[in-house]
């Protein structure tokens, strides 16, 4: 189903009042704002908040406890008025290709952050439409703002500028020998538009 929000995600009572919350040192503002967003998704598409983001429980609690940990988890599932707990399939080669470029600290560990976004964007792609209307931002740039801080060398390496669906599928497709595209040289491609308007999707 696709996602139609009836009002500006920004406000829903549930996103504004995660964002008025006190701010833990040391977090940034648009990392708040993203999972502010996110987790309002959940309150909208009557799924728990594990489904809609494609995580773990725990990695729920992680997320509250670190952005907002005024909120008890608890009390916010009920801003949820569905118990479905169905998730789309996640396709896996997407995931693994965003996992390939996840930071590890000296004793070979993944930033757990950035793992949990992982996990997030494939879960939002396996929805219908623009990765960062699923992803619950306001605006096309704040998706790539966001693999910029916790992803780099996915952002350096998409050096192009194409949308960020269309790359990470086009990734998919050249890993496995299929045929994505329409054109071999995207400049000469009738849907070049698709695939590169606006830069940021």
């Amino acid at each position: 189903m696709k996602i139609t929000l009836h009002v500006s995600i920004d406000m829903i009572p549930f996103y504004r009042a995660l964002l008025k919350a006190s701010v833990p040192p040391g977090i940034l503002y648009e990392d708040r704002q993203m999972f502010a967003g996110l987790l309002t998704l959940a309150t909208q598409e009557n799924k728990t908040f594990a489904a809609t983001l494609g995580l773990k429980t725990s990695d729920i609690d992680k997320i509250f406890a670190i952005y907002f940990p005024n909120f008890d988890p608890d009390v916010a599932r009920e801003n949820i008025d569905g118990n479905s707990s169905e998730a789309r399939d996640i396709n896996q080669d997407v995931l693994n290709i965003l996992l390939s470029h996840i930071a590890r600290d000296q004793s070979g560990q993944r930033a757990h952050i950035s793992e949990m976004l992982c996990r997030i964007i494939a879960a939002r792609a396996a929805e219908p439409g623009h990765l960062w209307v699923a992803m619950g931002f306001l605006e096309r740039p704040q998706l790539t703002s966001a693999i910029c801080r916790h992803l780099p060398t996915l952002a350096l390496a998409n050096d192009k500028g194409m949308r960020w669906k269309r790359y990470l599928f086009k990734q998919v497709c050249d890993m496995n020998g299929g045929v994505m595209c329409k054109s071999p040289n995207c400049g000469d491609c009738s849907d070049y538009h698709l695939c590169f308007e606006d830069v940021e999707d």
